[in-house]
């Protein structure tokens, strides 16, 4: 599936949870480690994911996972 390419949707405020999604606990990691897994388990290689309300701290998750990732400045929109 080298040709196939994952993009996760990880701009997001999180509004009505009232915290970051993408950062609290499940199953001992962070959930966009394990969404990231999850893609990984799929055969996917190429993944990029998009970020935008938490764009100081999923950079840090994501270089150490090694995918992609793009930051949406223009979020709320």
């Amino acid at each position: 599936m080298n040709n196939i390419h994952s993009i996760v949707l990880a701009a997001g405020e999180s509004k009505r949870m009232g915290k970051p999604k993408m950062l609290l606990p499940f199953n001992g990691k962070t959930m966009i480690e394990n969404v990231i897994g999850n893609i990984r388990k799929a055969g996917m290689v190429n993944i990029t994911v998009v970020i935008g309300a938490e764009k100081e701290k999923l950079p840090l998750i994501l270089k150490q996972l090694s995918v992609n990732f793009c930051i949406n400045n223009d979020y709320r929109k």
